[in-house]
């Protein structure tokens, strides 16, 4: 069986000539690869002027209207992109922490978990009500 890149982009064609008859979704693809195409290069001016051709050609009046959307947020996010390729940092490590401790702490029966106003915490003062959770958790 081949598999690798030409196999799965052969693959895809075929799935998209079968069901995509006007094209849109071949064409949402596309600009999906042109974008993570930003991120193959570390030059910052070589991504404004990519971020601003591409963001422009997909405002195209023959795009459909999600691609049209794309477009400007490309052009909205310009500025941001081209940080990125400046300085090469991105905050995916401290959203992936965060969305760790929030998985752990709202899971269930976590006591002390990020839902205080359900115990009856008001303000950072204790009051004595207790919802209906805690006592199944306390029991």
């Amino acid at each position: 069986m081949n598999t690798g890149p030409r196999a799965g982009r052969t693959k895809l064609t075929g799935l998209l000539e079968a069901g995509d008859p006007k094209g849109e979704v071949r064409m949402a693809w596309h600009a999906k690869e042109l974008i993570r195409g930003l991120y193959d290069h570390t030059d910052p001016e070589l991504a404004v002027a990519m971020v601003d051709r591409l963001g422009h050609d997909l405002q195209d009046e023959s795009c459909p209207p999600e691609i049209n959307q794309l477009g400007r947020t490309l052009v909205r996010w310009r500025d941001q992109i081209a940080a990125w390729h400046e300085a090469h940092v991105s905050n995916g490590p401290t959203e992936a922490a965060n969305n760790l401790i929030k998985r752990v702490m709202n899971r269930p029966g976590f006591v002390g978990g990020s839902r205080p106003w359900k115990r009856g915490w008001s303000h950072g003062e204790r009051t004595d009500a207790w919802c209906a959770d805690d006592e199944a958790v306390l029991a």
